[in-house]
């Protein structure tokens, strides 16, 4: 057996991913489900209301408006950022796939920086290109990219 190798294929990995990504979506389903309310839980027992920390939301929006802006200025379309050094590395010497920039769209969406999302689509519409003559594992990554796309 070589060292660095797993017993795990590929497809088993994606497989156990699989069946525990949809064993999730069933809880959610399940839990946001009338059934779920009026058979599962005892009678005199319901939902408990949690109110938003606005504070602490405020501050989580500040912090990755701060981190997205460095990552614009020093390493826009790079695949990996490094905030201490400001630079930016990519998944071969051909250059990146702009992982970073496809893999945060629907962060930025949900924190409602709609002007960060504009220059985020902006750069995907302009300047994503798959076109690399590099040694990664294409499939993976394309997938995933084509996914985060897909879904925005």
């Amino acid at each position: 057996k070589s060292i660095g190798t797993s017993p795990t294929s590929t497809s088993s990995r994606f497989s156990k991913g699989f069946l525990g990504l949809a064993a999730l979506v069933f809880a959610a389903l399940l839990y946001n489900s009338d059934f779920f309310w009026q058979t599962l839980v005892p009678e005199g027992k319901g939902r408990s209301y949690l109110p938003a920390d606005i504070e602490k939301r405020d501050a989580i929006v500040a912090a990755f408006k701060h981190s997205w802006t460095a990552y614009e200025r020093d390493a826009m379309g790079d695949d990996n950022y490094h905030p201490i050094s400001k630079t930016g590395t990519n998944l071969t010497d051909a250059g990146g796939i702009g992982y970073t920039v496809i893999d945060s769209l629907d962060t930025i969406q949900l924190m409602g920086l709609d002007s960060e999302y504009a220059r985020a689509r902006k750069w995907i519409a302009n300047s994503l290109s798959f076109d690399r003559d590099g040694n990664f594992n294409t499939f993976e990554a394309s997938l995933l990219a084509l996914i985060r796309l897909d879904s925005d």
